[in-house]
């Protein structure tokens, strides 16, 4: 269960595209997307995503980015000297659906209607992360769309999961064993996550 005011920290953008299994969110700050394996928080009641993928592109399609630092002496220079450059980008990120919020209570499955478009999007405070990475089956509902998420993302997910269990060593045994039974047959896949999340697991 969970209360209304503690299940986000911080507003960074909107939903722009939505369907059962993904979303792309806008964010409203350029470079301002939470990390790859994280979890944030849309709309309300809310529903669970994991970034995976992020992104920095020009906000007109027609303008194509060109190289403006030949004669500067810092990256932070080429900000400073073309102070349009923000406004002329923006950075997006692809989340994977893992799960929602109904009568206060969390499912790991997939909602039965995606996010609208405009959603917002909150990234999640430590206190949510834990609540909803200490079922397991959140772990397997990312597993069970393998062809959708890459390793990088699972083992960044299980690594931020630990953090926010107190580094609970049995936490990682028992997400260790969720990968062996979901990926019982895919062995090169199985042993390319566990080792996108050692030295502890």
């Amino acid at each position: 269960m969970v209360v209304e005011g503690d299940r986000s920290t911080r507003r960074i953008g909107e939903v722009i595209e939505s369907n059962t299994y993904e979303i792309v969110a806008q964010c409203y700050e350029l470079y301002d997307s939470p990390p790859v394996g994280s979890v944030v928080s849309i709309g309300s009641p809310p529903i669970y995503a994991a970034v995976k993928l992020i992104t920095t592109q020009p906000l007109d399609p027609s303008r194509p980015i060109l190289a403006r630092g030949e004669h500067a002496a810092t990256e932070d220079e080429v900000y400073q000297d073309n102070p349009q450059i923000p406004r002329l980008l923006t950075t997006r990120f692809e989340g994977l659906l893992i799960g929602h919020q109904q009568n206060e209570i969390d499912n790991p499955y997939l909602p039965p209607l995606p996010p609208r478009v405009h959603s917002f999007v909150y990234t999640c405070g430590e206190d949510v992360i834990s609540r909803i990475t200490s079922d397991l089956t959140f772990l397997r509902l990312i597993v069970s769309q393998i062809e959708r998420v890459s390793d990088d993302v699972i083992g960044a997910f299980i690594r931020m999961a630990d953090t926010c269990q107190s580094h609970d060593e049995e936490f990682l045994l028992k997400a260790g064993r969720v990968l062996a039974q979901e990926l019982s047959g895919d062995f090169p896949r199985l042993n390319s996550i566990l080792r996108r999340v050692k030295p502890r697991l």
